[in-house]
């Protein structure tokens, strides 16, 4: 997955759990999966044509030992030819420890078969464990959060 920080900076999320600063720096270095603990888990579970819209259903399963008290991310749906059709906010908020709950976006004038992508950024603050949205560590809420892979759509954060 890849998701870009408040900074603007791109990071890479991996299957394992480890991530990295796409530009290379020494900062963002892998981390493994171990040393990153349990991550709460992103997934896109539905599709529904909704006659020129298409409605998205997203999970959010809470597999952290804290409540996700407050996070808002943006999710932007891509064409097949890499052309962004449009982007929706969807803010998430008390998901308690062991919880999943679900988020519907509607995305206008376009089908669910016209996206070929989406994209979920955005989560850079937010209010889980230690982490306070006006703290100083902007971009720790969304290596937290793992994409989970579905055959939907590519997605990815």
């Amino acid at each position: 997955m890849e998701l870009t920080a408040s900074a603007g900076r791109n990071v890479l999320l991996r299957d394992d759990g480890s991530w990295r600063y796409q530009d290379g720096s020494e900062k963002g270095k892998p981390v493994p999966k171990d040393a990153a603990g349990p991550m709460a888990d992103l997934a896109l579970e539905r599709k529904i044509e909704r006659i020129t819209n298409c409605r998205l259903v997203r999970s959010l399963s809470n597999n952290l030992p804290y409540e996700i008290r407050q996070i808002v991310s943006y999710f932007s749906v891509y064409r097949a030819n890499g052309v962004l059709h449009e982007t929706q906010s969807a803010a998430l908020h008390s998901i308690r420890p062991t919880d999943r709950t679900e988020t519907t976006i509607d995305f206008s004038r376009v089908t669910c078969d016209d996206f070929a992508r989406v994209q979920a950024t955005g989560g850079n603050r937010c209010e889980m464990g230690e982490l306070l949205k006006f703290s100083e560590a902007s971009g720790q809420c969304v290596t937290r959060i793992r994409s989970v892979p579905t055959a939907l759509a590519r997605s990815n954060k």
